[in-house]
């Protein structure tokens, strides 16, 4: 039976104006999964990534701790969502990401606030009456995750294992699939994937099944762990 390793992006620069790209704590967060695997002796078969630089960056510096050779097959289906546009499409004053960044540190709680808001504009994205306001509906992404997952599970055979590294809505997606979640549940779910968490599928003989969600023991202080 083939393992599939899910693997989340570590943490991306949030307030910076390139998001995409790790932090100092996510590049630590890379390391530490890879001494992890290496101790745990993993030697993938297949090497995934999304095209996105967090995720490329993520999986260097992972591989790098495993002693691996840093290449891998470029996926684009792994990519995340644009939550730019999400964010945009339901208040589009936050166009300008400096009027956004102000309105919220005038709340009490600057991270509560934009977490609720955030909520807000993801269930928009997700219900089918706005679909034709984004250029990538919640369906038509998440179709294409899980044709993505496809390809990995038919590359990935018995006795092998494959890495893939991706965003925590992607990983959602996927998991919704394998565990009959709705939208909402997925929505909850995805506010909950550590970064450089792992997921973990078996692979079956009709399709991957899910034996671990979101496992990160290999961070190991508490301000270690973080969900953006």
């Amino acid at each position: 039976m083939g393992t599939i390793y899910l693997i989340r992006h570590g943490q991306a620069s949030f307030e910076a104006d390139d998001y995409d790209q790790l932090s100092a704590l996510g590049f630590q967060q890379a390391i530490a999964l890879g001494q992890h695997f290496a101790q745990r002796k993993l030697q993938p078969t297949h090497i995934f990534s999304g095209s996105l630089k967090r995720h490329q960056q993520t999986a260097e510096h992972c591989l790098q701790a495993m002693d691996q050779a840093a290449q891998w097959q470029e996926l684009k289906g792994l990519n995340e969502y644009n939550h730019q546009e999400i964010i945009v499409r339901h208040t589009p004053r936050y166009a300008d990401a400096q009027v956004m960044r102000e309105e919220m540190q005038r709340q009490e709680n600057p991270w509560r606030s934009f977490q609720k808001f955030y909520s807000q504009a993801m269930l928009r994205w997700m219900r089918d009456e706005h679909a034709c306001d984004y250029q990538e509906p919640w369906a038509q992404f998440r179709e294409r995750c899980l044709a993505a997952l496809d390809q990995i599970y038919q590359a990935t055979q018995p006795k092998q294992s494959t890495l893939v590294f991706s965003s925590g809505g992607a990983i959602s997606a996927m998991c919704q699939q394998l565990l009959g979640l709705d939208d909402h549940h997925t929505l909850q779910l995805s506010w909950q994937l550590v970064n450089t968490g792992v997921c973990q599928l078996q692979c079956g003989q009709q399709r991957p099944r899910l034996s671990v969600l979101n496992e990160h023991s290999h961070l190991h202080q508490q301000q270690e762990i973080t969900y953006r």
